[in-house]
């Protein structure tokens, strides 16, 4: 495990010029998660909403999508589903990680039964973040 010190110097600039779209209602987790991925130089858009995110994809397809699942109206298992029956041009093979305060096991299923290629949970540190965005665009198109 890397100190944090370390973790700063190593990381910064490990996701250079990554798409990523983080889709959150909470202002807060979404800043966080922009400052962190923009530190390791990933180019970051946000949404507040599943609605949101669906424009976002539709003006500019990301590398990957970082989605919460606990969101008002339709969750992140919503917005991976709408996604996922879309075209592979318009982001039906987009990696993405369901992000969750929730630790069970069932959640986790219910995120890949959905859709979703991983799971992440919160609090979120940079060098996981960095690790679960690598796995990501590492993975073979759905």
């Amino acid at each position: 495990m890397l100190d944090g010190a370390t973790a700063r110097v190593s990381l910064k600039g490990a996701l250079a010029g990554v798409r990523v779209l983080v889709v959150d209602d909470d202002e807060d987790v979404r800043d966080v998660l922009r400052l962190t991925l923009e530190h390791l130089g990933a180019e970051v858009r946000t949404a507040a909403s599943a609605n949101e995110a669906l424009a976002a994809i539709d003006s500019a397809l990301p590398d990957v999508l970082l989605s919460d699942l606990a969101m008002p109206d339709e969750d992140g298992c919503s917005l991976i589903r709408q996604v996922r029956s879309r075209e592979k041009d318009r982001g039906g093979t987009l990696p993405a990680a369901a992000v969750t305060a929730h630790s069970c096991e069932d959640e986790f299923d219910r995120a890949k039964d959905a859709g979703f290629n991983l799971c992440l949970r919160k609090p979120l540190d940079v060098s996981g973040v960095a690790k679960i965005v690598e796995q990501l665009l590492a993975q073979p198109s759905r």
